[in-house]
């Protein structure tokens, strides 16, 4: 019986995953759009131009800020001068909500 009830859990969770996805990406198409979110690319431009350096990774995210349910995107971003760098951005407005970031260590910091 225990199995049973772990096996149709399981065929559940394959089952109903790949949906989830799939209404993730159709919301994202209907932003865009829309124009409720800025594309991917203009995104990346602004970046590149902000901050140059290379992109190492970017999310789209719906938000609760002041009550508001908005997209928005997060990036991180290796700076030329070796910072590392996460961006928030409204992905409406490409409004920079926050930055945070560090410096990479160098060698000779690690050697001390």
């Amino acid at each position: 019986m225990i199995a049973l009830v772990v096996l149709i859990a399981l065929i559940f969770l394959i089952v109903t995953a790949p949906v989830d996805a799939d209404d993730d990406y159709h919301d994202i198409r209907r932003g865009v759009e829309s124009g409720e979110v800025v594309p991917l690319e203009t995104l990346l431009t602004h970046i590149r131009k902000d901050f140059g350096g290379r992109i190492l990774e970017v999310e789209l995210e719906r938000e609760n800020h002041a009550g508001d349910l908005s997209w928005v995107y997060e990036a991180k971003v290796l700076t030329p001068d070796g910072r590392v760098l996460k961006l928030e951005y409204n992905a409406s407005t490409m409004q920079l909500l926050k930055l945070t970031g560090r410096h990479k260590q160098s060698r000779e910091e690690d050697d001390d």
